[in-house]
């Protein structure tokens, strides 16, 4: 999708409008993200269950992913502690997803709105992948275990979303219209920085994903 926008000299210019998603959070640099995207840009929060409970900041992890939603940002479901999920039996993956799942809905309930079933992996990890391991790639996991998560995501009304862009990457060859951009909400501050760097870029339109009539998997373009 291309948009226009006015540059300083009243011509008009192309915006392409790209998926930001922007995993980890809530930290405190949340709200500073959706601080810097403001009315225009838009993003969706992968949130990490244990630090949606998270209290110990002036904003506790429930009032960050309020804080989104009442901007008009989304919120998907990153799992509760982020592990692997090649070492997870179905029953705990299904654990870790309705965990998560609760506190998300519950933001989304006092909002007025209805969340969105959106799921990225940790780590990319779908049930059969590789870790590095003494610099050499070990496979975990197995395609039958992959096939039980997927079914197991679908059949919850999930859809799952991979990405094609890492941070800010404005000339990649995977960046093309509709691209998932991937960045993070950690307390270095990240995910801030690519914010910022994206929308100063003046070169794209920031949006959240769209809501998919149903259930699809794996999407790093929409």
């Amino acid at each position: 999708m291309l948009l226009t926008e006015k540059n300083a000299n009243g011509q008009s210019r192309a915006l392409t409008t790209i998926y930001l998603t922007i995993d980890d959070g809530p930290t405190p640099k949340m709200k500073d993200i959706v601080d810097i995207l403001g009315d225009k840009a838009k993003a969706t929060f992968f949130l990490v269950g244990r630090n949606l409970a998270e209290n110990s900041s002036r904003m506790s992890g429930m009032d960050l992913a309020r804080y989104a939603v009442e901007h008009g940002h989304d919120l998907g479901n990153h799992s509760y502690t982020h592990p692997w999920f090649s070492h997870q039996t179905i029953e705990k993956a299904k654990e870790q997803i309705e965990k998560t799942r609760e506190p998300i809905e519950t933001v989304y309930a006092q909002c007025g709105k209805t969340a969105p079933l959106f799921f990225r992996f940790p780590f990319g990890d779908n049930g059969c992948t590789y870790r590095i391991k003494n610099g050499k790639k070990d496979s975990i996991g197995s395609r039958e275990h992959k096939q039980e998560l997927a079914d197991l995501l679908m059949g919850m009304g999930y859809s799952t979303y991979n990405w094609a862009v890492v941070d800010y990457a404005p000339n990649s060859r995977f960046m093309k219209p509709k691209a998932v951009v991937l960045t993070h909400d950690w307390p270095n501050g990240l995910g801030v920085k690519v914010s910022r760097e994206y929308l100063d870029s003046g070169k794209f339109n920031l949006a959240a994903l769209p809501h998919p009539a149903a259930p699809e998997y794996e999407l790093q373009h929409i």
